[in-house]
């Protein structure tokens, strides 16, 4: 686990609707689509934005 972030792996993985044998592109993938769906400025939820770039921080090293 990433240390800066204070998120398990497998609460990174739900909150990127990733598998845990996701590759760092399906990773990827899913944190571009989740973070458009986020974003306050498009109407999302500013909380769930910032879960998900704490999930994307603690999977993009792994």
């Amino acid at each position: 686990m990433n240390a800066n972030s204070g998120m398990p792996p497998g609460d990174a993985r739900r909150t990127l609707g990733v598998d845990a044998d996701a590759s760092q592109s399906e990773v990827k993938a899913a944190y571009r689509d989740r973070v458009k769906e986020t974003h306050p400025d498009s109407g999302g939820d500013e909380d769930e934005f910032k879960r998900v770039n704490r999930a994307y921080e603690t999977l993009k090293d792994d």
